[in-house]
């Protein structure tokens, strides 16, 4: 035993360095090796004051990192970007190559191939404009119960972006307002739908919507309604005699309109002799809505003889 152990430790500061040499030689040679690594390249883009990007100003190219395995071993865990400085006077669509020295702080000893290397992109002019919001609603309130009016504060937002997408863009809708089951009115937040992969952003980006309700309101047809002519001051003859009107209402108030509370009319007054065609007025009890009158007009004749 004592013979091993005196084996084992003779000379044993030379058997460390050489141990320690190897180590380091073998590092060495390992971090030589040649090796390929596939990574991203983020490009990100940059255009002057006033002038926007179409869609995201980042755009991510797929590259393939070639050299020593002890120089790639920093862009292994770090990620790589480059710089698109778009030059002046660009604007509309533009195709720019990416190449190794947009890279910030590249190892010129490192050799990079980038997959696919064309970036496009269309440069516009950045404008904020005030666009009018529109709600949007989901489901139904609870029974007998409708939606009678949504007022939105703010009713309009500022929205900045490329020119060309905002002029298209004569509204925004709120995120669907979910009004099922509702029984009262309610006030609620909402989100605004604006595509932000066309470079689009708002201000404020939530609104309040107050949701008003109301009792259901149902149609109801009366037909065969009088025609009366009204300021007719010379002989006269018109047609039809009678229409059909169409009301609407709550339930209650609709059952509860007699058909002599509803008169339709024409105004005649001051027409010259010949033929006219006048729309047919009609007046209507409280708390109902005129929906339709059929037909709208009536033809009227005036004749030179005066009435007796």
């Amino acid at each position: 035993m004592k013979t091993f152990l005196a084996r084992l430790t003779y000379n044993l500061s030379y058997k460390a360095t050489a141990l320690l040499l190897g180590s380091m030689l073998w590092y060495f040679v390992q971090g030589e090796e040649i090796v390929e690594v596939n990574k991203k390249i983020a490009v990100n883009i940059v255009v002057d004051p006033g002038l926007v990007v179409k869609g995201s100003k980042v755009r991510y190219l797929e590259a393939t990192i070639k050299g020593p395995r002890v120089l790639q071993s920093y862009y292994i865990s770090q990620s790589i970007e480059a710089q698109l400085m778009i030059p002046k006077g660009r604007m509309g669509a533009q195709e720019f190559r990416i190449e190794k020295h947009m890279i910030e702080g590249w190892n010129p000893k490192l050799d990079i191939v980038i997959h696919d290397p064309i970036v496009s992109i269309f440069i516009d002019q950045k404008i904020s404009r005030s666009i009018t919001l529109k709600a949007m609603t989901q489901g139904l309130p609870g029974s007998g119960m409708t939606v009678e009016k949504i007022e939105l504060k703010p009713n309009s937002v500022m929205v900045t972006g490329p020119k060309s997408e905002i002029d298209k863009t004569p509204e925004i809708s709120t995120l669907p307002l979910d009004v099922s089951g509702l029984k009262a009115s309610q006030s609620m937040e909402s989100g605004l739908i604006l595509d932000s992969a066309k470079g689009l952003t708002a201000s404020p980006e939530r609104v309040t919507a107050q949701i008003q309700l109301g009792e259901s309101r149902v149609n109801r047809q009366f037909i065969s309604i009088p025609l009366s002519l009204e300021g007719a001051s010379k002989s006269t003859a018109y047609s039809p005699k009678f229409v059909s009107i169409v009301l609407q209402g709550t339930k209650k108030s609709i059952e509860a309109v007699e058909r002599k509370e509803i008169q339709a009319f024409v105004d005649a007054s001051e027409l010259p002799p010949g033929s006219h065609h006048r729309r047919i007025q009609v007046k209507i009890p409280v708390d109902t809505t005129l929906i339709e009158t059929m037909p709208s007009e009536a033809l009227v004749e005036i004749h030179q003889n005066t009435r007796r």
